[in-house]
């Protein structure tokens, strides 16, 4: 946001009243994601919004402007997830795939495109009281998300014991490890570091008892990948 007063909103859905472009006529109905949006122009929120071209998308047929509106730039970029896995060629019988951020928009509309596909899903989330709503939406399992964190933890302190394995692929590959393999020492070294960051959570979080101790620490969005190393 460069100036104000500014209206947010990073996604619109309504009738053109207007257009230059030979691509619109008044009355089109049309959609806007993405862009500038909400950002250098003023957004959604807006009673009316007057956009380029380029920025604009017919409505597709059989769906209407507040199912456009209702999966939006969440559901966008669920989509574009499970697209990029479909063209690696990553397929239901690759193995699980872990969503994380489950419990918000993009990570639950993710969860739920997966399902429909034929995909095993574990969602991970940082509040155990959506366990059953993210089963209902197709989750096959769940993970709750200090168990991520604890084991990127202990995989942390084994990566200072083998330098050069601290790139990002490695890493996310050694996590996967560590909650697949269970079994000690590294199960009790993943619970140790659990307790400790619920630990640290109640200690940077005292006396709030409505929200969740995790949010303070939630990942700006949700990620879309394979569980199965």
């Amino acid at each position: 946001i460069k100036q104000l007063p500014h209206v947010p909103g990073i996604d619109a859905a309504g009738v053109a009243e207007s257009s230059k472009s030979e691509k619109y006529r008044a009355g089109d109905e049309v959609l806007v994601t993405g862009y500038d949006l909400g950002a250098a122009a003023c957004g959604g929120w807006s009673e009316k919004i007057r956009v380029p071209a380029e920025w604009v998308v017919p409505l597709p047929p059989g769906i209407s402007l507040i199912d456009a509106m209702t999966l939006g730039t969440a559901g966008w970029t669920a989509m574009d997830c499970v697209l990029s896995l479909e063209e690696r060629g990553i397929t239901p019988d690759s193995g699980e795939i872990l969503v994380t951020g489950a419990g918000g928009g993009v990570g639950r509309i993710a969860l739920m495109l997966l399902a429909q596909r034929g995909y095993q899903v574990v969602a991970v989330t940082s509040r155990p009281a959506l366990a059953e709503e993210l089963k209902a939406a197709g989750a096959t399992r769940i993970l709750a998300r200090d168990e991520i964190l604890a084991a990127d933890a202990v995989v942390a302190h084994e990566a200072d014991e083998h330098p050069g394995h601290g790139d990002d692929q490695h890493r996310a590959d050694a996590v996967v490890e560590v909650l697949r393999e269970g079994g000690e020492p590294r199960e009790q070294r993943v619970a140790d570091e659990r307790q400790q960051h619920r630990l640290g959570q109640r200690q940077d979080d005292p006396g709030d008892g409505e929200r969740d101790p995790g949010d303070r620490q939630q990942p700006v969005g949700p990620a879309v990948g394979r569980l199965e190393a």
